[in-house]
């Protein structure tokens, strides 16, 4: 079995293949979102090691004084009407009064003249 010679580079096949300009474009594009990508990672790791690291302790603080702060809420529910607009619950205000036993002192137990 013989081999055939090799045929010669037609002038079709001697230029290189380039891309075509969208393909191009393509390539840039994907640079250039990389690079901006990279960037906001960047920023986000730096914020996140001066918050981490640099201002932890001044963070702390500042965060446990917001939270030990106390508030009065008041539980205004508003009114329960029928179909008709016929109210049928409203809000009642009311109080409670405890008494300490322990801080009221000595007081008359029996009625002074009797």
């Amino acid at each position: 079995m013989t081999i055939a010679p090799p045929r010669p580079p037609s002038a079709k096949n001697d230029r290189r293949p380039t891309a075509p300009p969208a393909h191009r474009s393509q390539l840039r594009r994907a640079r250039v979102f990389t690079i901006v990508t990279l960037l906001a990672v960047a920023l986000f790791a730096g914020r996140l090691l001066q918050i981490q690291v640099m201002d932890a302790s001044a963070l702390a603080e500042q965060a446990l004084g917001q939270r030990l702060v106390k508030t009065k809420l008041i539980a205004d529910r508003g009114l329960i009407l029928d179909n008709t607009g016929v109210e049928l619950a409203g809000n009642v205000e009311r109080r409670n009064i405890t008494i300490d036993q322990t801080l009221v002192g000595e007081y008359p137990t029996g009625v002074e003249g009797a």
